[in-house]
């Protein structure tokens, strides 16, 4: 549809539309077992329960109309754009920014990014955007290695297997030595798929 020269695009995506009603049914069974304790007072007061309720003097009932017409949105979602792109590949690029932001809020996380005190010295922000992209970009290569192994892991499992990686000095008999502790679940296989070979499980530490 075009609107003063912008294009919106009506979008359905079949999991979401899944994940939707069972929400939505799961919100429904604890509204009919709070109506059937009498629960009314902690229904009202809950924002989420009372969008599907007909409260009438002390009385609820669940409203079915209202119900059927939330069920016509399941999955579905609209997307704006000035482009003449294909309308998938519109959708395509939607994904790739939700992946960036969701991928963003871990790296926060993960790199411990931080916007601190960029105000006091240009060298700062030059130096944040510099991790921020380069972070970005290992990410967007890592993914893309993935993909090509036909390796399918989910990225909060790829932080946690790769971040329990870990390397321990241990001092035997006046000699220092490095462990590596075991790779645990997916992190042979993503360094398999990135062709990096794993440390050794114990090596001589660097004089």
């Amino acid at each position: 549809m075009l609107v003063d020269e912008r294009r919106y695009l009506v979008c359905f995506n079949p999991d979401e539309a899944s994940k939707d009603r069972a929400d939505r049914e799961a919100t429904l069974e604890k509204i009919r077992q709070k109506l059937a304790k009498g629960g009314i007072k902690q229904l009202i007061n809950n924002r989420g329960y009372k969008r599907y309720l007909d409260v009438e003097r002390g009385s609820a009932a669940i409203n079915e109309a209202r119900v059927k017409g939330d069920e016509r949105y399941d999955g579905k979602y609209v997307l704006r754009t000035n482009t003449q792109l294909a309308a998938d590949e519109v959708a395509q690029a939607y994904k790739h920014l939700t992946w960036i932001e969701r991928l963003w809020r871990d790296l926060k996380d993960v790199v411990e990014l931080r916007p601190v005190f960029h105000w006091r010295k240009r060298e700062n922000v030059k130096g944040h955007i510099f991790v921020c992209f380069l972070s970005l970009y290992l990410a967007a290569l890592l993914k893309r290695k993935l993909a090509q192994a036909d390796l399918e892991v989910p990225w909060d499992e790829i932080i946690r297997d790769l971040s329990a990686m870990r390397a321990v000095t241990v001092d035997l008999g006046g000699e220092l030595y490095l462990l590596r502790s075991p790779l645990q679940g997916a992190a042979g296989k993503i360094l398999a798929a990135v062709g990096i070979k794993p440390p050794p499980l114990a090596q001589p530490a660097a004089a």
